[in-house]
């Protein structure tokens, strides 16, 4: 297996994010705040549209300066800023609206961004409004689907009976409101589950999924526990429609038979009816930290691994086994599909093929 040079590209402006759309188009942000469709093989680009705005926020609108995402969906774009608080929905020939969510510990927790299809292939975004709250937004029609969900979890009146000691913590209104940060999303190969890699006060990295049918129907909210570590950031991903992998440091999580010479682990959960189960520990020696981005591809069957602040590109198989290891390249955008990926340096883009 190797890694091959596809294309490259100089452009006059700086380049601030890319998400290749296919294998012979790309989507650019720039500096000056357009986003662009770049053509692989003509070398054409076309501007989409412009996140510039006349209107003041408070809290400065969209930086252009922090980390910015691009999620694609057909020829629908999200343009999110992760740590911040604006984010914009591009649907060709329709509109193009912007989102906002409140400025709560926004800094270190990435803006919950996903799209999907539902069973009639309409396009859906799930997008945050709160540190505590998602919507999910019929994208044809722009209905908010979850305007009237309620914060309360089921049996939140059950639990607080059983957990509640007034006499010792005194008296609280109850029930109270959902209490987590939602974060990263991930939604699950069928499309049917959604994961958030999110957190709660601790603070500790706490991982919930969601069926997205019961989360738009019910009006209460109904989590299906992956399991809690330390606050580390780690990477994580489904690998089948009931499979998730998640990055562990064994020796920080005091895990049993913890081997400090190879610390980083992947740990495989389970959904088996509504709970995940932990079903295979797996050690990682060439993972040296566990905040990278995971994707998995089933041509490889295998997780491909990068750091998105560093240099280095990382695939093994789920027993651990290295299959490509290089060090070389800042991965910014990896197509699991094409198994591509883009890099760029200022205003230069350069994408990289692996060839098995």
């Amino acid at each position: 297996m190797k890694i091959e040079q596809t294309y490259y590209n100089a452009f006059e402006e700086s380049i601030v994010a890319v998400n290749q759309k296919n294998e012979n188009e790309i989507i650019l942000l720039f500096q000056d705040q357009t986003v662009r469709k770049h053509d692989l093989i003509y070398h054409t680009t076309k501007t989409l549209f412009s996140l510039e705005t006349k209107i003041e926020y408070t809290d400065g609108g969209f930086d252009i300066e922090s980390a910015c995402s691009i999620h694609l969906l057909d020829n629908i774009i999200v343009i999110s800023n992760d740590e911040k608080t604006h984010s914009f929905v591009h649907y060709p020939e329709k509109y193009t609206i912007r989102l906002q969510r409140e400025d709560y510990y926004a800094d270190i927790s990435k803006f919950p961004i996903a799209l999907y299809k539902n069973e009639n292939d309409v396009p859906h975004l799930i997008y945050a409004t709160a540190w505590n709250r998602v919507e999910i937004l019929n994208l044809e029609d722009c209905h908010n689907l979850t305007a009237d969900k309620s914060l309360i979890e089921e049996d939140a009146e059950e639990k607080h009976v059983k957990y509640a000691n007034p006499e010792k913590y005194g008296y609280h209104i109850w029930p109270s409101r959902f209490d987590y940060f939602y974060a990263d999303l991930k939604i699950s190969p069928d499309q049917k589950h959604f994961l958030s890699k999110g957190w709660a006060w601790g603070s500790s990295d706490a991982f919930y999924a969601f069926n997205i049918e019961d989360f738009i129907k019910n009006k209460r909210i109904k989590t299906i526990k992956v399991d809690f570590w330390e606050h580390e950031s780690r990477a994580a991903c489904w690998i089948s429609n009931d499979e998730i992998i998640v990055c562990c440091n064994a020796i920080l999580e005091d895990f049993d038979d913890a081997d400090p010479d190879n610390p980083i682990e992947i740990v495989q959960y389970k959904l088996s009816g509504e709970k995940f189960e932990k079903i295979k520990r797996t050690k990682i020696p060439d993972l040296t930290d566990t905040s990278h981005e995971f994707e998995y591809s089933s041509a490889l069957q295998a997780i491909v691994s990068y750091p998105k602040a560093n240099p280095g590109l990382l695939i093994f198989d789920l027993d651990g086994k290295t299959i490509l290891k290089n060090s070389q390249y800042n991965i910014e955008d990896f197509n699991i599909e094409n198994l591509t990926f883009s890099s760029f340096d200022k205003h230069e883009l350069s994408i990289y093929q692996i060839e098995f």
